[in-house]
């Protein structure tokens, strides 16, 4: 049936006044999630809970409520912002769109900026001082808390919310993005042991559609843990429906003892070898894999981004006085890291 336009803008006005009481649902409960998730299986009540918040998470993640309704404050205000896009940001955001992933050098994006040696003084200090923390992954060692401070004196979260950054990720979304997690990781050797956890085919379960940033601290080559993408299996991709997410859970076909490769061409499956300072922008919601090094180390940061729509907490703490801190910050830096 085709509605007139004001029709339309009825209906949609009237889902986003419901979608807005889910929303205050949401960020109520939005600090308990992840608790709920990872107890679920150990305590009765926690499967209680679970299981009620199930549906809600799934209706918000349908897509025409995701796009029209849940985010339709944050596509109004990407609208009204100015978006700086270079040859070199048109590129990346065309390679999103097509397979999901892109892939450049930390000089390309910054030219003038002589950052990356900071960068990697900075991990290199961490991995002298930190053997080793408890990631819960045998194959990885954090370098920072799970819960890192978010830190302005950081160099990396400099180079992750630099505005030329998220005005690339928000070109991708399609709208202004919330920043939910950093880390900075070694994949350790594990020889000829089982990949395990995320070292199997996966898609992240965070959201429909997100985007992470790789920056590679060392040269990565395929003995020490690449980074291994499968081009269109993003949500608009050509394979986008194969094996898809299941919120509030991504996938794993490794569970289904199902061989994804039968079900892709060999050549949609990329492995990122590259210098240190290769950075690699990425839908996670795609297959996609990492961390079995066999031989060597692999020292890389994760910045990730996803819609407002995501029921899931970020995954780090705020400092004292937050809100003065962010006040003179960039208006679609300040909306990444905005609470609400």
């Amino acid at each position: 049936m085709n509605l007139p336009a004001n029709g339309k803008d009825s209906i949609v006005i009237l889902l986003e006044k419901h979608m807005n009481k889910l929303l205050e649902l949401k960020n109520k409960l939005k600090a308990i999630w992840s608790h709920l998730f990872y107890v679920k299986r150990k305590t009765a009540t926690g499967q209680k809970l679970y299981r009620f918040l199930i549906p809600y998470y799934r209706f918000v993640q349908w897509y025409p409520v995701w796009f029209f309704a849940a985010n339709r404050k944050n596509k109004k205000l990407y609208n009204e912002q100015s978006k700086e896009l270079d040859d070199l940001g048109h590129r990346i955001i065309g390679d999103l769109k097509r397979s999901g992933i892109a892939i450049c050098n930390l000089l390309e994006l910054f030219p003038k900026d002589n950052s990356f040696e900071k960068l990697r003084a900075y991990a290199n200090s961490l991995t002298e001082s930190v053997k080793k923390r408890d990631s819960g992954k045998t194959f990885l060692a954090d370098l920072w808390p799970k819960r890192p401070v978010l830190d302005f004196k950081n160099p990396f979260l400099g180079f992750i919310l630099d505005r030329k950054i998220v005005n690339i990720v928000n070109a991708y979304m399609g709208m202004c993005s919330k920043f939910f997690m950093f880390t900075l990781s070694v994949a350790l050797p594990v020889g000829q042991a089982a990949p395990q956890g995320s070292q199997n085919w996966h898609r992240d379960p965070e959201d429909r559609k997100l985007c992470k940033v790789f920056l590679y601290l060392n040269d990565v080559d395929e003995n020490s843990g690449p980074f291994i993408y499968v081009k269109e299996t993003h949500h608009h991709g050509k394979f986008g429906k194969i094996f898809p997410q299941k919120p509030p859970k991504g996938y794993s076909p490794i569970k289904s003892g199902v061989r994804l490769e039968n079900f892709i061409p060999e050549e949609n499956i990329v492995t990122v070898a590259g210098r240190a300072g290769t950075v690699v922008f990425c839908d996670t919601a795609g297959f996609h894999r990492g961390g079995y090094a066999l031989s060597g180390e692999r020292l890389m940061f994760t910045g990730g981004f996803y819609s407002a729509a995501s029921f899931w907490p970020v995954n780090f703490s705020y400092p004292e006085n937050f809100g003065n801190i962010i006040q003179d910050l960039d208006p679609v830096v300040r909306y990444a890291l905005a609470k609400e």
